[in-house]
């Protein structure tokens, strides 16, 4: 402990700090618990591997990149590491700054407990929730290329940050970025093939607004579970017993059903076994990862309508 470092009452002003921030966000939990609504709204996580600890340091500076270019960053760990210890090999007591020690204990406390508490509590470790660490990441990075000569520090900055433009650029036009949901491209089928006597039902059912964004057709939209978006309350919870009753309301006395499955809440699958085992299937198309349409025949007994390809 190096007390020396902190005036005296440090600790308390840092407990009262810690009070005040907690009563000036009291109104809002108060408010969201009223709601009733965080409880259906929560993502359904996986609980994370060795891939997502390692990635999550990679995703702060190169940003969100495929499976291709997120390997190849990934497998230069051992060069980075070997950077850092021939530019701390000579300044040895840099490492030991108490800023320094502070941004580094900052940066891996937090990504263990996080990582931890995934497989103790309930899986959490997702980057974005981690984003508060990364001003640490980039002081530490800072102070590793203060180890190095004036000039060659000034390179390294320059080839980190032309790294990082690239690779931002990569992230922006790549269709294969894996956080990009194409609605876009999902909509424009969705606007060109359906008619008034289709219908289009999307789960999970707050994908509705992605899609009302770009939707211009003329089939009524719908979601399972069914959800009035604008009534007060909570999204409804998924009850496989009930699924039949909420698909006949969903689908009614439709032609076609175009089926938007995307987010998957831990349901997604239930809905596209009992599609796939009471109605005939005429299309599949997948847009982005965990974004795919299916196209079902519903009615047999008018031929006013036709879907094409």
């Amino acid at each position: 402990m190096q007390r020396k470092l902190f005036p005296e009452g440090s600790f308390k002003r840092f407990i009262y700090a810690l009070i005040l921030v907690a009563i000036v966000f009291l109104p809002w939990g108060f408010y969201v618990l009223h709601l009733g609504q965080a409880g259906n709204q929560e993502p359904l996580l996986a609980v994370p591997t060795s891939v997502n600890l390692f990635s999550t340091v990679s995703q702060f500076v190169f940003g969100f990149q495929n499976d291709n270019i997120n390997t190849v960053l990934l497998s230069l760990w051992p060069v980075t590491i070997l950077f850092a210890f021939l530019g701390l090999r000579n300044r040895a007591g840099r490492a030991s700054l108490p800023q320094t020690q502070y941004f580094l204990i900052t940066l891996l406390v937090s990504i263990a407990i996080a990582f931890v508490g995934s497989f103790i509590i309930a899986p959490v470790f997702v980057s974005r929730y981690l984003i508060f660490t990364v001003p640490s990441l980039y002081l530490l990075l800072a102070s590793m290329f203060e180890s190095y000569s004036s000039q060659w520090a000034q390179l390294a900055r320059y080839a980190v940050a032309a790294v990082m433009i690239v690779t931002l650029a990569v992230e922006i036009v790549s269709p294969t970025t894996p956080v990009k949901e194409n609605y876009e491209e999902a909509t424009a089928y969705l606007n060109t093939h359906t008619t008034a006597q289709d219908v289009v039902v999307l789960s999970a059912p707050f994908t509705v607004y992605p899609v009302q964004y770009y939707y211009r057709g003329s089939a009524p939209i719908t979601t399972l579970p069914i959800w009035n978006q604008y009534s007060y309350g909570p999204i409804p919870p998924f009850s496989a017993d009930t699924l039949p009753n909420q698909v006949k309301q969903a689908v009614g006395s439709s032609q076609n059903v175009y089926l938007l499955l995307s987010y998957n809440q831990g349901y997604e699958t239930n809905i596209k076994d009992y599609f796939d085992s009471h109605y005939q299937r005429l299309y599949t198309n997948t847009y982005s990862d965990d974004l795919t349409l299916y196209v079902y025949k519903l009615r047999y007994d008018t031929t006013a309508t036709q879907v094409s390809f």
